[in-house]
Order: C-alpha cells, then sequence, then structure tokens
C-alpha cells in the first residue's frame, strides 16, 4: 500500500479501470514488520489489456520505479520521470519531441537505498491544491473518489492474496 500506491495510481491513469484482480503477497526480507514487503498482481483491464504489478521492499540493491506499457502497435517505458522508451509502429511527427522532452535523467533518485531522499514535492503541490480548492470554493485537481479507484485496487490485491482467488471489482 505505502511504496506501490504512486505507481499504482499511474497504471489506472494509463491504462483505465481494472475487472479483476489475481495476487500474492509476502513478507521475504524483513524481520519484525506488520507488513508485507513483496507483492504482485495479474490484472484485467475493462479495455480487455493485462497488466501485471511486483512491488517489493525487499529487492537488493533496490531499482528506480517503472512503468511498462507494451501494445500491438508500440510500448513506453517510464523509470521514475524518465522516459526510456517511447516507440511505435507509425513514427507521428511529435514522437521526437516527446522522446527529447522527457527523456531526461531522473531527479528523484527513487529513495531507493534511502527513503528520506524521497522528494515531497508532489504531496506539497497536492496539499497546496487542496487547499487552494477549499479557499475558491473549486473542486481540487484529484477528488476523493478518483483516489478511491486506486484503494480500491489495493485492497482487491489483498483479498486476492488472503483469499487465494481472482477478486472481480
Amino acid at each position: 500500500m505505502n511504496q506501490g500506491i504512486h505507481s499504482i495510481d499511474l497504471l489506472l491513469w494509463y491504462m483505465g479501470k481494472v475487472d479483476a484482480v489475481c495476487a500474492f503477497t509476502g513478507l521475504v526480507g524483513h524481520d519484525n514488520i506488520e507488513v508485507e514487503d513483496v507483492a504482485t498482481a495479474t490484472l484485467r483491464f475493462t479495455s480487455g489489456a493485462m497488466g501485471v504489478i511486483e512491488t517489493s521492499t525487499a529487492v537488493s540493491p533496490g531499482f528506480l520505479r517503472k512503468i511498462e506499457v507494451h501494445g500491438t502497435s508500440g510500448s513506453v517505458i517510464i523509470e521514475e520521470e524518465k522516459l526510456l522508451t517511447w516507440k511505435f509502429d507509425e513514427e507521428r511527427i511529435t514522437d521526437q519531441k516527446i522522446r527529447e522532452k522527457y527523456s531526461v535523467n531522473t531527479i528523484s533518485g527513487g529513495g531507493i537505498t534511502d527513503p528520506g531522499e524521497i522528494s515531497d514535492i508532489g504531496h506539497l503541490r497536492q496539499l497546496l491544491d487542496f487547499l487552494k480548492a477549499i479557499e475558491n470554493g473549486h473542486p481540487p485537481a484529484v477528488d476523493a473518489l478518483e483516489a478511491r479507484k486506486d484503494v480500491e485496487l489495493v485492497l482487491a490485491i489483498y483479498a486476492s492474496a488472503r483469499n487465494k482467488r481472482i477478486v472481480y471489482l
């Protein structure tokens, strides 16, 4: 829940609603903690696409967050903030500009060796947006209904792992 939720949020934003999930969790690399340190889940999206989530705090030496989307016409791979791959069967005029703009080195470091290095700028921006929404009487950029989608999927992952069965959302 803690380490994987932001990637799950991005995955759902990219891919849309999930219909079904089958998951496993475990405690394999740490002693004396009350939560899992590894989780895997296979997803079926409403669109018919399929996906895999792998998250762990028990991997050595630790790696940056990576999201990969592969399809029949192309692939995109993002590592932290850096675009690694933007490749499609049919090149568009804007593709090279996208690669140049987003293929810069990651600045966050992902906190893979020191969680204290994880930037709080995203949380700060979200809190400031929320406060501004209250002050100005408009909805925040991300409301509770949007955030609920991520929590619903995480809870389905936990339920699938606990009950050893596919969970339908």
